[in-house]
């Protein structure tokens, strides 16, 4: 997988699509995946006191609709299983998963702390990182 950073929100056409400054010339497809992100406070390694980066924050994932020749439309898209009508799904009705995340067990004398700090909402100049599988 590959990343590549270096763009941003130019328009917010309405509330189902953006426009990203990322167009075919520069590799865009109609399928790939984006990023809104947000750069973080900075992440040393305690050892060495290296840096390691900055805690970026996802605001959002979400995919190139059309790829135009400087720029592309990006909406959102989820999954969502058609309802299957049978007797066998009557008698035994699909259930949501869900998923979430359990306690693990760590020294909680070493806790930091940090925690992600995300605005959701998307904005123009957002910048956005392109997920190239």
């Amino acid at each position: 997988m590959e990343i590549i950073k270096g763009y941003k929100v130019i328009e917010i056409m309405n509330e189902k699509e953006i426009l990203i400054n990322y167009g075919y010339v520069d590799g865009a497809q109609k399928g790939d995946k984006v990023a809104i992100y947000i750069i973080g406070e900075p992440v040393t390694d305690p050892e060495s006191g290296n840096s390691l980066g900055t805690f970026d924050a996802i605001k959002d994932e979400l995919e190139i609709v059309s790829a135009l020749e400087k720029f592309s439309v990006c909406r959102k898209y989820r999954s969502v299983s058609p309802l299957i009508k049978s007797f066998s799904a009557i008698m035994n009705p699909l259930t949501a998963t869900k998923t979430e995340s359990i306690p693990l067990d760590v020294n909680k004398e070493q806790i930091s702390g940090r925690e992600w700090k995300v605005e959701p909402t998307i904005n123009l100049n957002d910048l956005v990182m392109i997920i190239k599988e």
